[in-house]
C-alpha cells in the first residue's frame, strides 16, 4: 500500500508539473508544447498503473470509475475524426499527405479523461494558461512595437496565433475556477484575459476580435438577458471605438476594399482569396461528395483552379479552404463534415449535461471552460481552418479531454 501511495504521489507531482508546463510551453513553441503533451500523457499512464493496483486490491470499483454514459460519445467523435482522415487519405492515394502528427494529436490525449479523474491538480493548469497568455501577449507586443511588424504572428500564421492566444487567455476567466474569485488569483484571471485579447488584437485577425466579443456576450448572457444585451451593445461600441486605433481601422478598411476589388473582378486579396477558396471547396465537394479529394488533393485542386483562370496565381500557395466546414467537405466529403461536426457538437453536449446536472463547482468550472473553447474554435472556424494545424488540433483535443476528465471526477464522486 505504501508503494502504491508513493507511486500516486510521484505521478501526481509529475502530472501537476506538466499541467503547468503544457500551455506555457505551447505559448513559446509548438514543438516544445507537443513534447510536454507527450510527457503529460506518460504521467497519465503512470497514474493509471496506480489505479490498476487499487483495483486489484479491491479499493476501487472499476465499473463506477469507467462509467461511460457521457464520456464514450466524445471519445468516439475524436476517433471518428482520425478515422475520417485515414479513410479520405486512402481514398485519394494519388495525393499523399502524412497525417501522422494529426493521429498523434488525436490519440495521445485520449488517456486524460481516465487519468485526470484520479488526480487533477487543476490550479496548476489554470496558472499555466494565464502565464502562457501573458507570454504570447509579450511576444506579440515585441513584434508590433519593437520590430515594427504590422501584425503579430508569433511562430505561426496570424489567425492561428491570435486564436491560440485568445483561448489560452480567456479560458481561466470564463471558467471561474473555485478559489480564484478573490485576491491575487482574481487579478491573474483578468490579467490572462487581457493578455489573450491583446494577442488577438495585435494578430490583426478580425475573426478573433469578433469571437472575443461573441464569447463575452455569451458568458454574460448566461446570467440574464439584460446582461447579454448590455454585453452586445458594449461589444458593438468597442468595435466602433476601435476604429480610432489606426492599425485596427486599417484592418476594417482593408476588408471593405477587398470586397470592392472582388466585386470588380480582382480576387487577389485576403478576403477575395477566401471567397474563391470557398467556391472551389464547394466545387470539389460536388464532384467528390462522399470522401472528398483529400487534404493534398484539395491543394492540387486549388493549383488547377489558378492555372485554369478561376482564381489568382496566389491561390496556389494555399492548401485548405479557410473555413472549417467547407474544408471538411472538400477534403473529406460527407464523412469529413460529419466527423468535424461531431468533434464540436458531442463535447458541447457532454459539457452541457455536466453543467446542468451536477451541482459540484469544479465540474461546472471544467464544463464552462470546455464550452468556451468549443465556441471560440467554432466561431473562428467560420472563416478559417484551425484543426488542420497540428498544434491547434493538439490543443483543442487535449483541453476537451482534460476538462472531460475533471468533469467525470467530480460528477462520479
Amino acid at each position: 500500500m505504501k508503494q502504491l501511495a508513493s507511486r500516486l504521489t510521484i505521478g501526481g507531482f509529475l502530472l501537476a508539473l506538466l499541467l503547468w508546463l503544457q500551455p506555457l510551453a505551447l505559448s513559446v513553441s509548438p514543438l516544445l508544447g507537443r513534447n510536454v503533451a507527450y510527457w503529460w500523457c506518460a504521467a497519465g499512464l503512470f497514474l493509471l498503473a496506480g489505479v490498476g493496483g487499487s483495483y486489484r486490491a479491491g479499493r476501487i470499483d472499476w465499473q463506477a470509475l469507467c462509467k461511460q454514459d457521457v464520456r464514450s460519445p466524445v471519445i468516439f467523435a475524436f476517433l471518428l475524426y482520425g478515422a475520417a482522415l485515414w479513410l479520405t487519405s486512402r481514398a485519394n492515394m494519388g495525393f499523399h499527405y502524412d497525417h501522422v502528427r494529426q493521429y498523434i494529436a488525436l490519440a495521445c490525449p485520449l488517456i486524460l479523461p481516465f487519468a485526470a479523474s484520479q488526480r487533477s491538480h487543476t490550479d496548476w493548469w489554470w496558472l499555466g494558461c494565464a502565464l502562457g497568455a501573458v507570454v504570447m501577449a509579450t511576444i506579440s507586443s515585441y513584434e508590433v512595437f519593437m520590430l515594427g511588424e504590422p501584425r503579430a504572428r508569433g511562430y505561426h500564421f496570424w489567425v492561428s496565433w491570435g486564436a491560440l492566444g485568445l483561448t489560452m487567455g480567456i479560458l481561466p476567466l470564463s471558467a471561474q475556477p473555485p478559489g480564484w474569485q478573490h485576491g491575487w488569483r482574481k487579478g491573474i484571471l483578468y490579467l490572462a484575459a487581457a493578455a489573450g485579447v491583446a494577442t488577438a488584437i495585435l494578430s490583426g485577425s478580425r475573426l478573433t476580435w469578433l469571437a472575443a466579443g461573441a464569447i463575452l456576450a455569451w458568458r454574460l448572457g448566461r446570467r440574464s438577458c439584460r446582461a447579454a444585451l448590455f454585453a452586445s451593445v458594449g461589444a458593438l461600441c468597442a468595435l466602433l471605438l476601435s476604429s480610432a486605433v489606426p492599425a485596427i481601422a486599417a484592418r476594417w478598411q482593408m476588408f471593405g476594399q477587398d470586397l470592392h476589388q472582388y466585386a470588380t473582378g480582382d480576387a487577389d486579396t485576403s478576403t477575395g482569396l477566401r471567397l474563391v477558396m470557398w467556391r472551389e471547396a464547394l466545387g470539389a465537394w460536388q464532384q467528390h461528395p462522399w470522401l472528398g479529394v483529400g487534404t493534398e488533393g484539395f491543394h492540387a485542386w486549388l493549383v488547377g483552379a489558378a492555372r485554369l483562370g478561376r482564381g489568382p496565381a496566389t491561390l496556389q500557395e494555399h492548401g485548405h479552404a479557410h473555413s472549417e466546414i467547407l474544408n471538411a467537405l472538400a477534403s473529406g466529403g460527407i464523412l469529413g463534415l460529419v466527423a468535424t461536426a461531431l468533434v464540436f457538437l458531442l463535447p458541447w453536449w457532454a459539457f452541457s449535461r455536466f453543467e446542468s446536472n451536477s451541482p459540484d463547482a469544479p465540474t461546472a468550472t471544467a464544463a464552462r471552460a470546455g464550452k468556451t473553447l468549443i465556441l471560440a474554435f467554432a466561431l473562428i472556424g467560420l472563416g478559417d481552418t484551425l484543426l488542420v494545424h497540428f498544434f491547434l488540433l493538439s490543443w483543442y483535443t487535449a483541453v476537451v479531454m482534460l476538462m472531460l476528465g475533471w468533469c467525470r471526477m467530480r460528477a462520479d464522486s
